[in-house]
């Protein structure tokens, strides 16, 4: 199976994005600066479990994506580039727009890299020899007992609940295809840190009798797409399952009922290959430098977040853009 990861966000962008956070401020008061923290996130699945379990899970769990999104950041496989300069456009319409924190406009031109605070780009996967839990997860894998689902850490500004925005862990809206994990996930910062979990593990539904299945599961937005929607999709609901949507069988009698066109066959989309998904939604409050887990019948989380120094995040930004340290912005 071919897999997609998430384009690298233009070095030039991200500088000009870490501009904003130099905006002019009264005079009396220094800007807030966000506070940048490393994470490594592992999402596990106890394969055994679906089977073994006597839990009542619910069998139409609300499974939706949430309308503002991003993903993490990951190069674009050569094989994906049919148009590279298609590509290039969708690269800038997904670089996040940091809003000024004054009801002034930003002008590029009232800043250069001497005035802005020099940071690395966000939301980049770390190489796997940066990992915490590199063997831990290898231990897991090879145990039997759990299959990791999701692996990375990365470096991000954590910031409050009303600015955070969730982060997709899965590229089904690209690959159309439900693979076994799906959902999402929130970092944010409200006095302590806090963890919001939306994602879901789809199953072969071997602890449901019968042959009963489960609307499909909603396909994920894809991540080429803007992740600003319109202005008028605010108030649609997300992106979720169709258990409440009209179905086909509806949807050719409204036309039987409208219309004495002869009827034009329905375009089929890709088949759901599971039976069930089984929801972890939860919110929890997390400490800085601490393994926290999230433990579930059927599916596990561990999480590490880890804060960074300036002095840290200067050192990143100075190798991610090559530049001399001995030499002054």
């Amino acid at each position: 199976m071919k897999s997609f990861r998430y384009p690298i966000a233009l070095p030039t962008l991200a500088l000009l994005a870490v501009a904003t956070n130099s905006v002019a401020q009264s005079p009396d008061k220094e800007p807030e600066k966000d506070r940048w923290y490393n994470v490594e996130l592992i999402i596990f699945n106890r394969p055994s479990a679906s089977a073994a379990t006597a839990e009542a899970w619910e069998p139409l769990p609300e499974l939706k994506y949430p309308l503002k999104y991003r993903f993490l950041q990951y190069p674009v496989p050569q094989e994906a580039i049919q148009d590279p300069l298609s590509v290039s456009e969708q690269i800038a319409t997904t670089v996040e727009e940091i809003e000024p924190s004054t009801d002034q406009a930003l002008d590029p031109n009232q800043f250069s890299l001497v005035q802005a605070e020099l940071l690395p780009t966000p939301f980049i996967p770390l190489a796997a020899d940066k990992w915490e839990f590199a063997q831990r997860a290898q231990r897991m894998q090879q145990s039997g007992r759990y299959e990791i689902l999701f692996h990375e850490s990365w470096n991000q500004p954590v910031v409050s609940d009303e600015r955070a925005l969730p982060i997709i862990l899965d590229q089904s809206g690209f690959l159309e295809e439900w693979p076994k994990l799906q959902g999402s996930i929130t970092l944010y910062l409200a006095r302590y840190l806090h963890l919001e979990t939306n994602f879901w593990v789809n199953t072969k539904g071997s602890y449901i009798p019968g042959d009963w299945q489960m609307p499909p599961a909603p396909l994920g937005p894809s991540p080429l797409a803007d992740t600003e929607p319109d202005e008028a999709l605010d108030d649609e609901p997300p992106i979720e399952s169709g258990a409440e949507s009209i179905t086909s069988a509806e949807l050719v009698e409204s036309e039987q009922s409208f219309s004495f066109e002869p009827l034009i066959p329905l375009e089929t989309g890709p088949t759901y290959p599971w039976r069930h998904a089984v929801l972890l939604q939860q919110k929890r409050k997390m400490r800085s430098k601490e393994v926290h887990y999230i433990d579930h019948p059927m599916m596990g989380v561990i999480i590490l977040i880890t804060p960074i120094t300036e002095e840290e995040l200067e050192a990143m930004a100075i190798e991610e853009f090559g530049l001399d340290p001995n030499q002054p912005l």
